[in-house]
């Protein structure tokens, strides 16, 4: 079968390119607190964060499927994306800590670390995902590692 070109995408390369854009969509939105913006990035995020492997099989990465078992971010992008497609977890989860929920809640700042003159309030929320042991990974965090995990498979094979 003859591959089929979407305009700007080639290869993997460009794919992670693209993450790197959503990353910056999803930390904009975050500032903005939208949280129809941040719901739609995380979703455009980790939908082409767990394919990408497919773009990697056909450029001849055949541990990928491994790699994703190993690594619990992307284990757990496999996770949302089967859960956003079923609306549920349809299948076993991918990782040895399956997701638990996605929540709202406010941002923790070390006040330790600033110092101000006045009282400044600081309300402002981001997004959490929590595993069921209770791990949690606040939300640009996470996307991050992600994108770190893409790149260092790539970049060691």
């Amino acid at each position: 079968m003859k591959d089929f070109v979407i305009s700007g995408f080639t290869d993997s390369i460009n794919l992670i390119e693209k993450l790197e854009r959503d990353i910056a969509t999803l930390n904009n939105a975050i500032i903005s607190q939208d949280s129809t913006k941040i719901n739609d990035a995380f979703i455009n995020f980790y939908i082409l964060a767990y394919h990408i492997k497919d773009w990697l099989k056909d450029e001849g990465f055949s541990s990928v499927e491994n790699y994703i078992n190993e690594n619990l971010e992307l284990s757990v992008c496999a996770d949302l994306c089967n859960i956003t497609k079923h609306r549920k977890l349809n299948k076993p989860s991918r990782s040895n800590d399956p997701l638990y929920q996605i929540y709202k809640d406010g941002i923790l700042i070390d006040s330790t670390a600033y110092t101000f003159d006045s009282s400044v309030p600081i309300k402002a929320t981001t997004y959490y995902i929590r595993l069921s042991s209770g791990k949690s990974f606040e939300i640009l965090f996470f996307v991050k590692r992600v994108m770190e995990l893409w790149k260092s498979f790539i970049n060691n094979k």
